[in-house]
C-alpha cells in the first residue's frame, strides 16, 4: 500500500479527512511515511516519519517531524536494537529541545531461552535519570501459547500489581477462555471474560461473554471473535459486535488441490448460510 485516503460527505460534496502516503525504497523498505490532514478541499501536511535500516532490513531509527510554519520541523527520534537472533530488544525515544536531543522513553524487552517474550519494562527520563513507570510479563504454557499476561507500576520504588488476563489452551492449543482482572487491596478482582468452544479442526463454533457481578459470572453484552485453525479470523470475527452469546451454526471445509484432505468430523457438514 502506497496511498490512503478519507473522505467525509457534507453539503453534497466529498471533504478531504485524511490521508496516509508511503514510500518504499529498492529493497521493498519503507523509507517514508507521510501525513496530512484535509482543509476544505486541500491537503495539508502534518507529520512526516522518515526511518533507517541496517543491512538485515531492521528498523534502527526513525525520525518524526511537524509541518510549522510552512516547513518540516524535527519533534523526536527513535532508536531501535535488535537481539542476535533478531528479536526486538530495545526503543529509546528522545525529543528535540533547545537544538540538542533530551531522553524521554526507554523501553526493554527479555525473552527466555526458546525465544518467548517474557518481560517488558518502560521507564521515563526523570530529573536526568530512567525512572520505571511499567512492566509487562508473559507467562506460557509447555506448548509456548501465553497464558498469562501482568502489567505492574512502579511506586515507592517497587512493583505493584495492577492487571492481568489468564488465557488457559487446551491439548489442542485452542484458546478456551481469556479473563481479565484487576488488583483491588491486595487480591485479584475478577472483570470480564470470554469463553469458547471448537471443532476438531480448531474452528471456535460457540462463544460468551460474561462479567463479574455479585460473586459470580453473570451473563453480558461484550466483545466475542471467531478463531479459524487456532487463530482469530478476521474475514468474520465479531469484535465490533456486542453479544452475549454466539453460535456458528455451520462450517464448510474445502480442500485445494495438493493439499491432504482434513479429518472427517463427527457431524454432518451442511452448506452453510449466515456464519452466524
Amino acid at each position: 500500500m502506497v496511498d490512503w485516503k478519507t473522505t467525509w460527505w457534507q453539503n453534497n460534496t466529498w471533504m478531504n479527512d485524511w490521508h496516509y502516503y508511503w514510500h518504499f525504497d529498492s529493497n521493498g523498505l519503507n523509507d517514508t511515511c507521510l501525513f496530512q490532514m484535509g482543509q476544505d478541499s486541500l491537503w495539508v501536511n502534518h507529520q512526516l516519519y522518515i526511518p533507517s535500516y541496517d543491512s538485515n532490513g531492521y528498523r534502527t531509527s526513525g525520525l518524526d517531524y511537524s509541518w510549522i510554519n510552512n516547513g518540516w520541523a524535527v519533534t523526536s527520534l527513535g532508536t531501535f536494537t535488535y537481539t542476535s537472533n533478531g528479536d526486538y530488544l530495545s526503543s529509546l525515544r528522545q525529543i528535540w529541545q533547545n537544538s540538542t536531543w533530551v531522553n524521554d522513553y526507554f523501553s526493554e524487552r527479555t525473552y527466555d531461552s526458546a525465544g518467548n517474550l517474557i518481560l517488558i519494562v518502560i521507564q521515563y527520563w526523570q530529573n536526568n535519570a530512567w525512572e520505571n513507570s511499567e512492566s509487562w510479563s508473559y507467562s506460557y504454557d509447555g506448548n509456548g501459547n501465553n497464558t498469562v499476561w501482568l502489567r505492574q507500576n512502579w511506586l515507592n520504588g517497587s512493583w505493584v500489581n495492577s492487571y492481568r488476563t489468564l488465557t488457559p489452551y487446551d491439548t489442542s492449543n485452542n484458546m478456551l477462555s481469556n479473563t481479565s482482572q484487576s488488583w483491588d487491596n491486595s487480591y485479584w478482582k475478577n472483570g470480564d471474560t470470554q469463553q469458547y468452544t471448537y471443532d476438531a479442526w480448531g474452528n471456535s463454533i460457540t462463544g460468551k461473554y460474561l462479567w463479574w457481578y455479585q460473586n459470580t459470572w453473570q451473563p453480558y453484552d461484550g466483545s466475542l471473535m471467531v478463531y479459524a485453525d487456532h487463530q482469530r479470523d478476521d474475514y468474520i470475527n465479531l469484535i465490533e459486535l456486542f453479544r452475549y452469546e454466539a453460535v456458528v451454526d455451520s462450517i464448510l471445509v474445502v480442500t485445494a488441490p495438493g493439499v491432504s484432505a482434513l479429518p472427517t468430523p463427527s457431524f454432518p457438514i451442511a452448506e452453510p448460510d449466515l456464519p452466524l
